[in-house]
């Protein structure tokens, strides 16, 4: 009988290899949001930057995914800029 499980969900039970996943996915998911949002509103990189108090650079690294260590103060600068804020919610069962 032909195992009917796709290598993705056999990958997905190494505990690490799943953590590994979803931290970088949460990540990509980031990047895709702001990128989008700017784009919805048609807002470029400089007039984000301006606006939020942060560099272009740490806009872009931030749309490209490569900001390590982004302050939270950046981040919600970021996003309320953007017109959201953030409100936690719990995903434990």
């Amino acid at each position: 009988m032909k195992n009917s499980r796709s290598t993705f969900d056999r990958m997905m039970e190494d505990p690490k290899w799943k953590a590994d996943f979803e931290k970088g996915y949460e990540e990509f998911l980031l990047s895709e949001f702001i990128c989008e949002q700017m784009e919805s509103t048609g807002m470029s990189v400089r007039e984000l930057a301006k606006k939020a108090g942060v560099s272009p650079t740490t806009i872009q690294n931030m749309r490209n995914g490569n900001a390590d260590n982004v302050k939270l103060k950046t981040l919600l600068s970021v996003f309320h800029e953007l017109g959201f804020k953030l409100q936690p919610i719990s995903f434990r069962a």
